[in-house]
């Protein structure tokens, strides 16, 4: 470089560097996409990330950098496993307006929010080891997702990302206008591995070329007699059946045949309608107010059409149900329809 000027190979040589980026686990790109696409459609709003950064780190430093983040273990079997730390008041912010809430001033998350948190990372792993899968081939399973604040303590952190060597990312989320906030992404080799594999072979897939084949060239000569008859001498003629015999409805000549079929037999108790918000907030000891009233007949039903009425009663320990009421055959026919 002369004159403060750089010259033109310089400048070719500074442009073909490469991205810190390119250093990233393949694997936490796909998992950042894929977080990305998912909070968008739980939130309703646009989701973007900063750049994807490398991070050199062993676990002793690991321990304050995620201590406060919400952090998300995702086992994929038998293929490693990922591990996301996200900002808490992102989380807590995705919670509220998943929830119907304005989420302006959600600053933490609580056991219900995480909840939320732990069925949008559930639908994020589900849909991470399914592309894996789907490039690689064969079967990706997904462990349960259980989301928890990170208090710092050194146990739980090896418990999330296991024993395998860790390759560590994180990158800034933006949440429209609502908030900022730190994500880590963090992937082990097998995972790594497993994933760079399947992209190279899905890749390779790709590559393969296609040699067109050249159309191949029918004939068929028919008969002598078929080709000397003229097409005015062809006789068509409209086909004929025998009428059907008439069967009396009220016959079960092969009703045997059908004695051996098993069909489901559910009792009803009741039924209700909750919103989302009121699912997750049930817990131990919480009460569903059902349809029925107290004493009213419960309903029997036969594969998913009502048969019966009964009430309940207790048979040696074991509860069962006294049919009290049949449903008329006509009732019943027209149920089957």
């Amino acid at each position: 470089m002369t004159d403060n000027f750089l010259s033109q190979a310089e400048i070719d040589a500074l442009l073909n560097q490469a991205s810190p980026t390119d250093d990233v686990a393949k694997s936490a790109k796909a998992v950042l996409d894929k977080m990305i696409a998912v909070l968008g459609q739980f939130i309703n709003k646009t989701v973007e990330a900063e750049r994807l950064e490398p991070v050199e780190t062993d676990r002793v430093q690991l321990i304050p950098a995620l201590s406060g983040l919400v952090l998300i273990p995702m086992q994929f079997t038998p293929h490693g496993r990922c591990v996301v730390a996200l900002d808490e008041e992102v989380a807590a912010k995705v919670a509220a307006v998943a929830m119907g809430q304005d989420g302006s001033n959600a600053v933490a998350v609580d056991e219900m929010g995480l909840g939320v948190i732990q069925e949008a990372f559930s639908q994020i792993a589900g849909g991470v080891a399914t592309e894996a899968a789907s490039k690689a081939k064969t079967k990706v399973a997904v462990g349960p997702v259980n989301p928890v604040i990170y208090t710092g303590d050194p146990q739980e952190l090896d418990q999330a990302l296991g024993t395998s060597e860790v390759a560590s990312s994180k990158t800034n989320l933006h949440l429209d206008d609502l908030v900022s906030g730190e994500v880590w992404i963090l992937v082990d080799a097998d995972f790594e591995e497993y994933w760079s594999e399947a992209v190279e072979e899905a890749a390779a897939t790709a590559a393969i070329p296609v040699t067109p084949q050249a159309p191949r060239s029918y004939s068929h000569t028919p008969p002598a007699s078929a080709a000397a008859q003229p097409a005015s001498e062809v006789t068509i003629k409209k086909a004929v059946f025998e009428p059907l015999d008439k069967v009396d409805s009220g016959q079960y000549q092969n009703i045997n045949l059908l004695m051996d079929v098993p069909l489901e037999v559910t009792v009803e108790l009741g039924r209700t309608k909750m919103q989302i918000k009121d699912i997750l907030s049930l817990g131990k000891g919480s009460l569903i107010e059902l349809s029925k009233l107290a004493g009213e007949p419960v309903d029997i039903i036969v594969n998913g059409k009502l048969l019966a009425k009964g009430e309940v009663v207790v048979i040696d320990e074991n509860f069962g149900v006294k049919i009290v009421d049949i449903v008329s055959p006509v009732e019943r026919v027209n149920n089957l329809q």
